[in-house]
């Protein structure tokens, strides 16, 4: 397992732009697909995560993004790393933002072939 570190804005960008608009082959199982739709995504405060995920989602996707990338913060909830099923059903992208890689062990584990990205200043 191991995990993409960007600085910049620009290589932040360019990442998420990458992630999102790769698709999985259609006859990928969705066991395999994860590793094109799913993104474990961490890092320091105020590194621009939120806001540069969601302003490359509106660039990807147009503004009903929301409808095709599905966002979880871990923002202090007990299982930040359970996501929605009929979110994930109907969303291309995954994505789950966290400040640590506290949870990441037991994402990892239910979604075993996930990207992994760390944003730093």
């Amino acid at each position: 397992m191991n995990d993409e570190t960007y600085s910049t804005s620009e290589g932040k960008r360019a990442f998420l732009h990458d992630f999102m608009t790769i698709r999985a082959p259609p006859d990928m199982p969705r066991v395999d697909a994860i590793q094109y739709n799913f993104l474990f995504l961490y890092g320091e405060r105020d590194t621009g995560t939120i806001p540069i995920v969601e302003s490359v989602a509106q660039e990807v996707f147009g503004d009903n993004w929301k409808r095709h990338v599905y966002v979880r913060i871990d923002d202090g909830q007990q299982y930040p790393y359970k996501l929605h099923g009929n979110k994930v059903a109907t969303s291309d992208k995954v994505i789950f933002i966290s400040t640590e890689d506290r949870h990441l062990g037991k994402w990892m584990y239910m979604y075993r072939a996930s990207r992994l990205a760390r944003f730093v200043e």
